[in-house]
C-alpha cells in the first residue's frame, strides 16, 4: 500500500481546519458539492509523547535545568474523499496541523524551542503504514515565556481505498519524537500523576 505523507505549502484557510470529522452538513456541502461528509480518519496524539521536556546537557533534572517545555494540545484536521463510482476504490485525503503549547524554562538562554513530531498512519490491527517526522521550531519574542505554535505548512496524507473500505479503517497517530531518555522521563512523571 503507498501511502502518501508529505507536508504542503499551502496554509488552510481557517473555515477547513475542523477539529475531527464532526458534523459540518451546510459548510461541507457548500465547500465541496457532495451531500456525504467524507468519513475521516480517527486521529489521536499518544499519551506518552504528548510532552517534551528539555533538560541542558548534563545529570541535573531539577527545574532550573530546564531548557523549554513543549505539548501538543490539539490536532487540527480536514478530509475529503476521491471515490470511483465504478470500483468503489479511491483517495481519503487529510491535512492536519498540530497546535504545541511551548514555555521557556530556567534555563532557556536563546528565547527557542525546537523539536520533532512524527505523524504515523495505522491500519488494521495497528499496524504501522507509515510514519514521517517532521521538524518544528518556536521564537520566544520579547518577554514572552509561553505561546501557542501552529505549524503553518500542514502535513497532508493521501490514503488509498479499496474498495469498501473508508477513512474509518486507518487510524492518525501523532506525537513528539523522543530519546529513550525523555520517555523514561515522561513515564515517570505520568506514573506520580493521579
Amino acid at each position: 500500500m503507498d501511502i502518501h505523507l508529505a507536508r504542503s505549502g499551502l496554509v488552510l484557510a481557517a473555515g477547513l481546519v475542523l477539529a475531527g470529522c464532526g458534523v459540518y452538513d451546510s459548510m461541507h456541502e457548500s465547500l465541496l458539492g457532495k451531500d456525504v461528509p467524507p468519513v475521516c480518519p480517527r486521529v489521536s496524539v499518544l499519551p506518552e509523547a504528548a510532552s517534551l521536556t528539555k533538560f541542558l546537557p548534563g545529570l541535573g533534572r531539577d527545574i532550573i535545568d530546564i531548557v523549554y517545555q513543549g505539548e501538543i494540545r490539539d490536532v487540527l484536521i480536514s478530509c475529503e474523499n476521491d471515490i470511483d463510482d465504478d470500483t468503489n476504490t479511491g483517495t481519503v485525503a487529510v491535512k492536519l496541523l498540530l497546535q504545541i503549547g511551548a514555555e521557556r524554562g530556567a534555563a532557556d538562554r536563546d528565547r527557542r524551542a525546537d523539536f520533532t513530531y512524527f505523524v504515523a498512519i495505522t491500519g488494521g490491527e495497528m499496524s504501522v503504514l507509515n510514519k514521517r517526522t517532521f521538524d518544528g521550531a518556536v521564537e520566544f519574542p520579547g518577554n514572552v515565556s509561553r505561546l501557542t505554535w501552529t505549524d503553518d505548512k500542514p502535513v497532508t496524507l493521501n490514503i488509498p481505498l479499496k474498495a469498501g473500505q473508508s477513512g474509518s479503517d486507518f487510524e492518525i497517530f501523532v506525537g513528539f519524537q523522543l530519546s529513550r531518555e525523555e520517555m523514561e522521563f515522561n513515564s515517570r512523571r505520568r506514573a506520580r500523576t493521579p
